[in-house]
């Protein structure tokens, strides 16, 4: 299981498609610097979710887990999450610039997400391939669990490591 910071990191990526967005709509609006510097950010920060992921998966300890219960309903939560970044177009298409206030408010929300206690989804992880299911273990214990297979049954899920207190991610197929 990994630690604090790599907790912080691991929730940062669900600003990455903000900011994104932030720059792809400050470049429509020809604000060119805040658009390049949010692209660059953007990008540099995808990757590097990408390279913490390929660490996690190489490096954790690999175990068995027995699921008693596999749930979809993990899945849902990229909707609403991915409509959400599309609040700069809009703010572009009313022709109103980012102000102040909203950088203040944008900054807020951004440090109680990736500072908060709770594992946000990781919207990275599902532009590369990966679902999320809720599951149940023979201990009781529900998890969110990240895995490339689509899951319909508790016996297909083999082997797993353990990312945070409450992520699991299947390793092998």
């Amino acid at each position: 299981m990994l630690n604090k910071l790599s907790h912080v990191f691991f929730n940062s990526s669900i600003i990455i498609p903000y900011i994104l967005a932030i720059g792809v709509s400050s470049l429509m609006s020809k604000e060119s610097i805040v658009g390049l510097i949010c692209l660059l950010i953007s990008i540099i920060l995808a990757i590097s979710q990408i390279i913490f992921i390929k660490y996690l998966r190489n490096n954790l300890q690999v175990f068995k887990v027995n699921v008693t219960n596999v749930d979809d309903e993990g899945n849902n939560w990229y909707i609403a999450s991915f409509l959400s970044y599309f609040s700069p177009f809009i703010k572009n298409l009313l022709r109103k610039e980012i102000d102040n206030y909203s950088w203040i408010l944008m900054g807020i929300a951004a440090i109680l997400l990736v500072l908060g206690n709770k594992t946000t989804n990781n919207p990275i992880l599902r532009i590369v391939g990966y679902n999320s299911y809720k599951i149940s273990t023979e201990q009781g214990k529900d998890f969110t669990l990240l895995s490339k297979r689509n899951i319909r049954k508790s016996n297909d899920v083999r082997k797993v490591i353990r990312i945070f207190e409450d992520i699991l991610m299947e390793v092998e197929y």
